[in-house]
C-alpha cells in the first residue's frame, strides 16, 4: 500500500468510496445538464408552435376575409346584373344565381381593364357598366362613333362595346367596326344591342367583331372572355428576358 493510500486508510476515508461518491456528482451533474437542455428544446419547440400556429391563424383570417369579401362581390354582381335585367324589360334568368360565381373570378382573374362603352342612351347601360366596375374594371361610356374615335385615338383600350342604330345611323354599329379595322387597329369589339339573331352575330363576325348579344349576362361574359385574351395576347407580346 502507497504512502498515500495509507494517510487515507488511518484517516478512515476509502477512497474507492470518494472514487464512486465523485462517480455519483458527475452522474447527476450530466443528468441535470440533460434536463436543462431539454427543458431549453422545449420551450425553444414551443415557441417555433406557437409561431407556426400563428402563421396558420393568420392565413386562416386572411383567407376568411378573402372569402368573404368574395362572398359579398357575388351577392353584388347578382343584384346589379338583376337590375340590368329590369332596365331592358327581359326576363330574370333563374340560373343566373348559379352562373354569377364563376363569372365573378372570372372577371377578377382577368385583370384591370379598359371597356369603351358607345351607346346613344348611356342610361340603358348603367348596370352593366357597374358590374365591371364590381370587380375593378373601369369604362368609359360615349354616345356617338367620332367621340369614339377620339377616344380611341388617344388611348389604349382593351375592349370596345358598341350598340348598333343610333340617331345618325341604323348600323353605326358595323361603320365603327368597318373604321377601326379600316385603320388597322385591332382593339376588340363587341355588339350590345336588341337583337342577338343568329344572322346578325354572323355579321357582326363578318365585319371582324368578337360578338354580339342582347342579354346583360352575356355581354359581361363576353367582356370577360375578351379581356382575357387580351391580356393575354399582352403578355405575349413583352419580350423575352435575356
Amino acid at each position: 500500500m502507497s504512502l498515500v493510500l495509507q494517510d487515507w486508510f488511518y484517516a478512515g476515508v476509502n477512497p474507492l468510496a470518494c472514487f464512486a461518491l465523485a462517480i455519483t456528482f458527475l452522474a447527476l451533474y450530466v443528468s441535470l445538464r440533460i434536463f436543462a437542455l431539454q427543458e431549453e428544446q422545449g420551450t425553444l419547440q414551443e415557441s417555433r408552435y406557437l409561431k407556426l400556429w400563428g402563421r396558420i391563424e393568420s392565413t386562416s383570417e386572411d383567407a376568411a376575409a378573402s372569402a368573404a369579401g368574395a362572398n359579398q362581390g357575388v351577392a353584388r354582381l347578382i343584384e346589379v346584373l338583376g337590375e340590368a335585367y329590369k332596365s331592358r324589360a327581359q326576363e330574370y334568368p333563374s340560373n343566373l344565381p348559379t352562373k354569377i360565381p364563376r363569372l365573378y373570378s372570372e372577371l377578377r382573374e382577368a385583370g384591370s381593364g379598359l371597356v369603351l362603352w358607345v351607346d346613344d342612351e348611356p342610361e340603358s347601360v348603367v348596370w352593366e357598366r357597374a358590374a365591371l366596375s364590381e370587380v375593378g374594371i373601369r369604362s368609359v361610356c360615349v354616345t356617338t362613333t367620332d367621340d369614339a374615335y377620339r377616344l380611341i385615338a388617344d388611348n389604349d383600350f382593351d375592349v370596345i362595346v358598341t350598340d348598333m342604330g343610333r340617331p345618325d345611323s341604323r348600323r353605326a354599329g358595323y361603320e365603327l367596326l368597318d373604321g377601326l379595322r379600316s385603320w388597322g387597329d385591332k382593339t376588340r369589339v363587341l355588339v350590345y344591342s336588341s337583337s342577338k339573331k343568329p344572322e346578325h352575330v354572323a355579321e357582326v363576325l363578318e365585319h371582324h367583331g368578337q360578338g354580339a348579344t342582347n342579354n346583360p349576362l352575356e355581354i359581361i361574359e363576353l367582356v370577360a372572355l375578351q379581356l382575357r385574351l387580351a391580356n393575354e395576347e399582352r403578355v405575349n407580346r413583352q419580350p423575352l428576358a435575356h
